[in-house]
């Protein structure tokens, strides 16, 4: 037996061994690279930084080539009626015809544009403020994964450390019911604190069942944020007393909070936007240079008198030319549509910069809700711990007093039970604290601005 249980301790440790040791720095990193979310967030950026490289591109020469061949059996035949060229004589009549069989042309053109009237510029600035908004958009999504990592890891914290009170509280009664349970086989005490004890005892016991199902629960909720297996054996490294509070006394940029800084840029965008509607009722103008070579049309003709006045396989177009010329276009008239439109992007001005000012409301509101949360977690913290260190040192008292036989059982039982919910109250009031801190940096856009 003593050999049985000497190889399951060994086990045991064996496998506490092999646990996945984590911090909180590292859950979040983890956190970051499998959030399907943030791979869509990154893919959105990407995907906006080559749409800035793609409006960028207009601002050069368009070069294109282009062919066509035509195949045709059939010929196009004209009469022409007799053409008098002198008393009495003239040119009889003759069939031609023209055949475009194995015909072709083959060019090649570059294009500039010399004025859109500031489209281009402004599709380009569009395109850049979109590339912006993304990447605040995906720094934004960050924030919620850490968010929700950190949660979790203090939320498993907070599990294991009851259940250790839990399991603190568990032995003390045991002890207890064993020095009672001796002191009952004597005669020095009754049955009735024999089961008084044996009840708190039973309670004692489901608790800590229960507080080590916390555990499972809050690690496999930590394992599916971090992208482990559910069943994933880890350990934290990291504990109440071990992790500092995060400092909030660094000034913040307000502008620089996300949903305040995608405001301010949709604002830029809708003014660009308008900038672009009143590009397209502008003057606009280009240049071109053609090089082509065309080799197409046969043409053979007969008369009564003649057989043949062109070759059947001679080219009446065989060669190669090269063209420039400009466009202008400028447009007149359009029934009041280019104002209607411009009218329309400046409300869409006027919507974006109301929806920035009810944000600015709403996001100093939440600053001071984030600052009394702080405050109100200090509190608490210190109220916690003066009320733990009253609640140990009434347990102290009581349990020498109840020994001496100076104070009843109830009262002894009672003092436990105070001491078990100071200390975790306590714990409870330490990760507050730290989420506390933590919603207050995101509130106010430093986990934003900090790279993990």
């Amino acid at each position: 037996m003593k050999r049985l249980l000497t190889i399951i301790a060994a086990i045991s440790l064996s496998i506490s061994a092999n646990a996945q040791a984590l911090d909180i720095a590292t859950c979040r990193e983890m956190a970051l690279k499998q959030n399907k979310q943030i791979a869509i967030a990154e893919a959105q950026t990407r995907g906006a930084e080559l749409a800035v490289k793609e409006a960028k591109s207009n601002f050069l020469p368009n070069l294109s080539a282009n062919a066509l061949y035509i195949h045709n059996t059939e010929e196009l035949e004209v009469s022409t009626p007799d053409l008098p060229i002198a008393q009495g004589i003239s040119i009889p009549t003759m069939g031609i015809g023209i055949g475009l069989n194995n015909s072709f042309n083959a060019n090649i053109s570059l294009t500039q544009p010399l004025y859109t009237g500031g489209r281009i510029i402004s599709g380009t600035k569009m395109a850049e403020l979109g590339s912006e908004i993304y990447t605040i958009n995906e720094q934004r999504q960050k924030d919620e994964v850490i968010i929700e990592c950190d949660q979790a890891y203090w939320n498993c914290i907070m599990a294991i450390e009851l259940a250790k009170v839990a399991t603190k509280y568990k032995e003390t009664l045991t002890s207890l019911l064993n020095d009672v349970s001796k002191a009952e086989k004597v005669g020095m005490k009754s049955k009735n604190d024999l089961l008084k004890i044996q009840v708190k005892l039973n309670e004692a016991t489901l608790n800590e069942h229960r507080a080590r199902n916390g555990i499972k629960v809050a690690r496999m909720n930590l394992c599916r944020i971090i992208g482990l297996d559910l069943n994933c054996d880890i350990t934290l490294t990291e504990g109440i007393e071990d992790h500092e509070v995060p400092d909030i006394r660094g000034n913040y940029l307000f502008n620089e909070i996300p949903e305040i800084a995608i405001l301010h840029k949709r604002i830029d965008l809708q003014k660009e936007s308008m900038r672009f509607t009143r590009s397209n009722f502008l003057p606009s103008a280009a240049a071109m240079v053609g090089y082509g070579y065309t080799n197409a049309l046969t043409l053979k003709g007969t008369t009564p008198l003649t057989q043949t006045l062109l070759p059947e396989k001679e080219r009446l177009i065989n060669g190669a030319s090269m063209s420039a010329f400009a466009t202008l276009k400028i447009p007149i008239f359009h029934w009041g549509e280019g104002r209607n439109k411009i009218k329309q992007a400046k409300e869409e001005i006027k919507i974006a910069e109301l929806e920035l000012e009810h944000a600015n409301d709403l996001i100093n509101l939440n600053i001071q809700i984030a600052l009394n949360r702080i405050d109100e977690a200090l509190q608490l913290k210190n109220m916690s711990k003066s009320a733990l260190t009253q609640a140990e040192e009434n347990l102290r008292v009581s349990t020498n007093q109840y020994k001496a036989g100076m104070e009843s059982l109830s009262d002894l039982l009672e003092a436990q039970t105070a001491w078990q919910k100071g200390y975790n109250d306590y714990i409870c009031s330490c990760i507050e604290e730290q989420l506390a801190h933590l919603n207050y940096l995101k509130v106010t856009g430093q986990l934003w601005t900090k790279e993990y």
